[in-house]
């Protein structure tokens, strides 16, 4: 019962963004992207036939002590990457680490990172994103340890590690610093 009511609590978030997706500017969201290093997880695997190693089409592994993970496809294919997530899905994702279905992502995304960035700056990303070329590539599932044992209690992690969601501007600076 106990467990029970630990992962009631702790159950996957959803955001519900105040900023407007159509706010963002490819231009800065290509700055976060290449600042974040996207490319170096998402890259495609090399066995990937055909593919350009300059999308984020997924597949690379990414090894750990409890198995592989592979990184998933973040063009904007409406089937197989995240083309049809919406704006609040994306941030989602990236502050709470919660998938468009509801599911815990394994901390291999490394969600707690983004937690404090902008709204804003998140509109930047997800709108260059959005401009990339969509690349039909399905995702591939992670060869690790009891997957979907570990997945529920991820929650009870998120509650323990995580700081708070948001950023916080300094008002002692100018705006451009923040």
């Amino acid at each position: 019962m106990l467990v029970g009511a630990a992962l009631w609590l702790t159950a996957p978030e959803t955001a519900d963004p105040t900023v407007e997706a159509e706010s963002g500017d490819p231009e800065q969201g290509r700055v976060f992207y290449l600042a974040g290093g996207c490319l170096g997880c998402h890259k495609p695997a090399a066995d990937a036939e055909g593919s350009d190693p300059g999308l984020p089409s997924g597949g690379h592994p990414l090894p750990s002590p409890v198995g592989t993970f592979h990184a998933p496809n973040i063009t904007p294919h409406e089937d197989s990457g995240i083309g049809a997530w919406s704006f609040s899905d994306f941030v989602t994702a990236m502050r709470e680490g919660t998938s468009p279905g509801g599911n815990h992502y394994f901390p291999a995304f490394p969600y707690a990172s983004y937690r404090t960035m902008s709204e804003q700056d998140l509109a930047h990303l997800y709108a260059y994103l959005m401009t990339l070329e969509p690349v039909d590539a399905p995702s591939r599932g992670h060869d690790i340890v009891a997957s979907g044992l570990l997945r529920p209690f991820l929650g009870i992690w998120k509650a323990m590690a995580l700081g708070e969601r948001g950023f916080t501007p300094d008002t002692s600076r100018s705006e451009s610093w923040n």
